[in-house]
């Protein structure tokens, strides 16, 4: 699969351009490869930087795609150790989905905030579970 990838972003490069959307989304699917299948963390988040680098450049910096990529980096960064690294970018990943609520489970959430649920974004979840993993790393129990 990451020969293809690697052909496909070669192709989407030189037919659309280096920051074509295309090409973030390509650069994506080999940092999930790198990270995931081959264990290869660096490289992977070598990847993830270049897809936000472009997502923000063709979208703005506020778009839940933008969001969803520095998740991926947050998952890269949780498992090389960094974990204050990985829980500052779901913080951001976190508000530029539009979530008010707190990602702290000791926090008191408002009613509002309550009511707030039925309107996230639902990458919303993913952030809450691997916060939720790093936390555990913490030794935040």
């Amino acid at each position: 699969a990451l020969t293809l990838y690697f052909k496909a972003l070669e192709l989407y490069r030189r037919i659309f351009g280096e920051k074509e959307l295309s090409a973030a989304h390509m650069y994506n699917e080999i940092g999930n490869v790198l990270q995931q299948k081959q264990g290869k963390v660096d490289e992977a988040v070598g990847m993830y930087e270049r897809a936000i680098e472009i997502k923000k450049i063709r979208l703005g910096e506020k778009h839940p795609s933008v969001a969803e990529s520095y998740i991926n980096l947050a998952t890269a960064r949780h498992q090389k150790g960094d974990l204050e690294g990985s829980m500052e970018l779901y913080r951001l990943a976190n508000s530029l989905l539009g979530n008010t609520m707190p990602l702290d489970s000791r926090e008191n959430k408002t009613q509002q905030e309550q009511n707030d649920v039925d309107h996230l974004h639902p990458s919303v979840a993913i952030i809450y579970h691997n916060v939720g993993l790093v936390y555990q790393d913490m030794g935040k129990l």
